[in-house]
Formats: structure tokens, C-alpha cells, sequence
């Protein structure tokens, strides 16, 4: 006998790690003009982040481009140059200490012009949190398999096979895939230390996985 179940794990986590998408952008007539004023503008944020005790290897760049600003003139019908524009995103990751983001986020809203960020709560050890929904996952099927195999008076034998979809004809084991939800804050760096602690206050990042399980029982 055939028993094929889905059997669903949910976990819910605290966050433990802290990422910061910071956005340099800097618009000026001439491409040397706006290159130099950049590259000054990051230069100061590094003295922000030596200042609060970041080593600069943790400062990675993400994109980095100076491209032509363009705008269409109704009058001309046609493009038109409007300067040149720098823009630098990079990303800075910190175990979660919010007394240490709050001092970052104060700091640099003290630059004349502050580069705009985003903020995202997560995982260090996702690979860990997902093992464990797995194993939460099948045992739920294996439960549901069990009372199924107990209401037809048999006893489950084996587990044959998994999958991440349902059952088909040509279905093959599939690979690991882990599906997080986690709440993204977005912030200003204009903003000022207005008890930053206590407004960037997390969601639970929840975690969920479904799989499929064949078993047989006699």
C-alpha cells in the first residue's frame, strides 16, 4: 500500500545579523566633478565607520557606475545632457546590536549629504534553520502517514521517496530550496537618532517548507 502525504515545518526565528544597503549618489555638470566629489563622499563614511570600530574589509561594494543624466526637451525634441551622475551602493554587515546601528545611522546623518539605506534583518546560519524545518516537515508527514496506515489497520514500512512538488509520472527528487520571509525596514540616513532603537524593532523572520512524501505500508 501507497500513502503519499505533504507534511508542512514553520519556525519562527529571532534575528542575529543586520545588513545595510547604503546608496552614495552625487550629481554634478562634469564627469571628473561628480567622480571626485564621490569617491569623497565615501572616503568620509570610511572615516565614519573606522571611528565606530569597523575594519574597511567589511565595506563591500555592491554596483558602482557614473552614467550621463539625460532629460527629453518638449521644445527641441530631442535629449539633452543634465550633468553627470556618481552613484555607489555598497553593503556593510554587523551582528544584530542595535545600540551599534544606532550610532551608525547617527553618524551619518551628520554628513552634509547622507546616502540613503536599506536595512534587512536575517539569518546567519540559515542552512541550520532550514535543516530543522525539514526535519519538522517529515515527521509531521510521517505522522500523518502513520495514522493513515493505522486507520486501514497496516504499519508504515519505508519513506521511498521526496519531493518539493506534488507526486507525478516523471517526478524526480528535487534539491533544497528555503523560502524566508523577513521584514525589510527601509530607512533615511537624513533621519536623526530619534531613539532609532526603538522604532527599527524587528518582525520574527518565519520560515516555512513543504514536502511530499511517498511511503508504502503492510
Amino acid at each position: 500500500m501507497d500513502i503519499i502525504v505533504q507534511g508542512s515545518g514553520e519556525k519562527t526565528f529571532k534575528p542575529d545579523k543586520i545588513e545595510i544597503y547604503f546608496t552614495f549618489k552625487e550629481k554634478m555638470a562634469d564627469y571628473s566633478g561628480v567622480l571626485q566629489r564621490g569617491v569623497n563622499a565615501v572616503e568620509q563614511f570610511l572615516q565614519i565607520l573606522s571611528k565606530l570600530g569597523f575594519d574597511k574589509s567589511e565595506f563591500k561594494t555592491r554596483s558602482f557606475r557614473i552614467y550621463e543624466n539625460e532629460y527629453y526637451d518638449q521644445i527641441l525634441k530631442r535629449n539633452k545632457s543634465d550633468g553627470f551622475v556618481f552613484e555607489q551602493v555598497v553593503i556593510l554587515k554587523l551582528d544584530y546590536d542595535m545600540t551599534r546601528l544606532a550610532s551608525l545611522m547617527n553618524e551619518t546623518s551628520q554628513l552634509l549629504n547622507p546616502p540613503t539605506c536599506r536595512i534587512v534583518f536575517g539569518l546567519k546560519d540559515e542552512k541550520s534553520a532550514v535543516a530543522e524545518l525539514l526535519d519538522s516537515a517529515y515527521k509531521d508527514a510521517l505522522s500523518q502517514a502513520e495514522a493513515i496506515a493505522a486507520a486501514c489497520g497496516k504499519k508504515i514500512v519505508d519513506c521511498v521517496k521526496t519531493s518539493f512538488q506534488p507526486f507525478n509520472n516523471n517526478e524526480i527528487i528535487s534539491g533544497l530550496q528555503m523560502s524566508a520571509d523577513s521584514h525589510m525596514v527601509r530607512a533615511f540616513a537624513k533621519s536623526a537618532d530619534n531613539g532609532i532603537q526603538n522604532i527599527l524593532v524587528p518582525e520574527d523572520i518565519v520560515l516555512k517548507k513543504e514536502i511530499y512524501c511517498l511511503f508504502t505500508a503492510e
